[in-house]
């Protein structure tokens, strides 16, 4: 996350302003319990229970590419179209060691769709949030959730 926070203050102080003056809020799937034990007990459940089916049907909607039909095996920097670059682009950038498939996308949308996740106790989750605002700069985050009640 940090070359793309530098970029967007470089971006922001090339059109002179200063690049304190916006504030880059990160999405962020937080997966609490009691015990961080629990909490990965927890982020498990939600994996298990989740569809891979359902995850890509939601990235179609989101860049109008229907994955559904491509192998699950298949990297996405084989598949042609400009959402589906963009998307492996900024997913190498996350993680540059995986091979990015459909699968492997699809098991990353399970949890936060787009956004990052994590899982663990109250006081790790925090933790890690500051973790996040010193090492990527990044000046908040808006939560998100797994799934509504």
């Amino acid at each position: 996350m940090r070359p793309i926070v530098d970029l967007l203050r470089m971006g922001i102080a090339q059109r002179g302003r200063d690049p304190r003056s916006v504030k880059l809020i990160m999405m962020l799937t937080p997966v609490t319990a009691a015990t961080d034990a629990r909490a990965k007990l927890k982020l498990q459940d939600i994996v298990d229970h989740s569809s891979v089916d359902a995850a890509l049907a939601l990235f179609g909607g989101w860049a109008g590419v229907d994955l559904s039909k491509a192998p699950r095996d298949q990297p996405l920097q084989k598949i042609q179209g400009d959402s589906v670059r963009a998307m492996h682009d900024m997913l190498t950038r996350v993680d540059s060691s995986l091979v990015w498939t459909t699968q492997r996308l699809a098991e990353w949308l399970t949890v936060g769709g787009m956004s990052a996740s994590m899982a663990g106790s109250p006081s790790t989750i925090v933790d890690e949030m500051e973790r996040w605002m010193e090492i990527a700069d990044v000046d908040g985050f808006n939560l998100a959730r797994v799934s509504a009640p």
